[in-house]
């Protein structure tokens, strides 16, 4: 059977620690990545940058031909939608090239997300601005 993933790139991977259990982690994902061959993986974190993660594979991995990276998702735990948090994000990491690869909005952290997560009213009231009906 043909190898599939060989030379593709993933750049939405959850597999940095979390508050809900993972079933596989960085080092996993990175060995899996680099054994089918990819081009690259992108490390996604709703909680922080996941630069720093990525600056760490590629200084101890220095052979890893797989390219990893990481970015910023602005929800709030991260610092929310902040400018300085996004120009800190793209310098982040142990070589000046390794910084934050794509910035995004927030999606989780928002109203709907969590009435489908089932969130208790109190998160809710923390983390948005709900308009009283």
């Amino acid at each position: 059977m043909k190898n599939s993933l060989k030379d593709t790139v993933d750049n939405h991977i959850h597999c940095c620690p979390h508050i809900n259990k993972r079933s596989t982690n960085i080092f996993e994902v990175v060995k899996h990545a680099e054994n089918a061959g990819m081009h690259a993986i992108g490390l996604m974190d709703n909680f922080c940058n996941t630069s720093g993660y990525a600056s760490l594979i590629k200084k101890y991995n220095p052979n890893l031909k797989l390219k990893v990276f990481g970015g910023l998702i602005m929800e709030p735990p991260a610092g929310g939608i902040n400018l300085s948090n996004a120009k800190i994000a793209v310098n982040y990491g142990y070589e000046d090239s390794e910084g934050a690869k794509f910035i995004s909005f927030p999606t989780h952290h928002t109203r709907f997300v969590a009435l489908q997560e089932n969130r208790p009213k109190s998160y809710i009231e923390t983390f948005f601005f709900c308009a009283q009906k």
